[in-house]
């Protein structure tokens, strides 16, 4: 059996597999970018974070981190020395957010067409549900407090490292 640390690894494990991390330590090795959302890597003392931002590319400008949080901790810091963003979201907003970012994505094509039509399922409708004006960068802003200019720099920074990029939540 799984040990199951949260209401999310039910979910999780359907599709990864695991009720645990989907992730392997060399992919904080092979990232160039890591989409961080509400879990402090920093002060939870993950060894994998640590050595991408000490000795691994988050020092010298090869992995960016975009990272996703209320608070402003040193994790902010890390990714805007990276070269990533950070974005101080409202706490509850996190969908609002993921739907403005994949509207960015869909309304300019900068997602992976060839991997949606091959391992997909449902994306007529979650497109139809993200091109909603609700969901545009401007109105997500009212809603998250996240600027505009900062939902579509990080969905396009997502499009440039796709393939590449580790969402860790």
């Amino acid at each position: 059996g799984y040990l199951f640390w949260g209401d999310e690894s039910w979910g999780l494990a359907d599709v990864v597999g695991a009720g645990t991390r989907s992730f392997t330590a060399e992919d904080f090795v092979k990232t160039k970018l890591i989409f961080c959302a509400g879990k402090n890597l920093k002060d939870t003392g993950s060894s994998w974070y640590y050595q991408a931002l000490s000795s691994g590319g988050m020092n010298k400008g090869d992995i960016k981190l975009i990272f996703v949080d209320p608070r402003k901790i040193q994790m902010a810091e890390d990714a805007e020395r990276s070269g990533g963003l950070f974005l101080q979201i409202k706490p509850g907003t996190d969908a609002i957010l993921g739907a403005s970012l994949m509207q960015v994505l869909v309304k300019n094509n900068l997602y992976d067409k060839d991997f949606v039509d091959k391992y997909t399922t449902g994306f007529d409708t979650l497109k139809e549900t993200v091109l909603n004006s609700r969901f545009a960068p401007e109105n997500a802003e009212k809603v998250t407090g996240i600027p505009a200019s900062k939902i579509k720099a990080a969905a396009e920074m997502l499009a440039k490292y796709k393939g590449q990029t580790m969402v860790l939540f």
